[in-house]
């Protein structure tokens, strides 16, 4: 190699280390996100619940809508745990991706029936 390919080759190598860092901190930021709106969807679900039972309309009327709200939330954040999960693993490999210790979550474990999403989607959209 030429001393112009090594200089080129090093700024290649530099640029794939900085897309790696990148799709690494994108990929555990989605994870977090994702987390902390599971952990809103089991409190919202609670105090829907509740609302069931106690009957008052308002009450129910606002925790629904809060409880869909992040249910698409949270399959929002599921995409995006996917996209950057997919990107990380082109940059660094699949078994560079499995060795972290961010595969705390399994993501294809969705708390939310992806047929309820697909009728409240449709109903939308009508």
């Amino acid at each position: 190699l030429t001393d112009t390919e090594i200089i080129e080759l090093a700024g290649v190598i530099e640029s794939l280390q900085d897309n790696i860092i990148s799709a690494y901190y994108d990929y555990k930021m989605a994870l977090n996100q994702l987390k902390e709106a599971r952990s809103m969807l089991v409190l919202y679900n609670q105090n829907f619940s509740k609302a069931l039972q106690s009957g008052d309309e308002l009450e129910i009327l606002i925790s629904s809508n809060l409880y869909d709200n992040v249910q698409l939330e949270e399959f929002e954040h599921i995409e995006k745990v996917k996209k950057y999960e997919l990107a990380l693993i082109r940059l660094s490999g699949e078994k560079a991706v499995k060795k972290l210790n961010l595969y705390q979550y399994n993501i294809h474990n969705e708390l939310v029936d992806q047929a309820l999403i697909n009728a409240g989607a449709e109903r939308i959209s009508q």
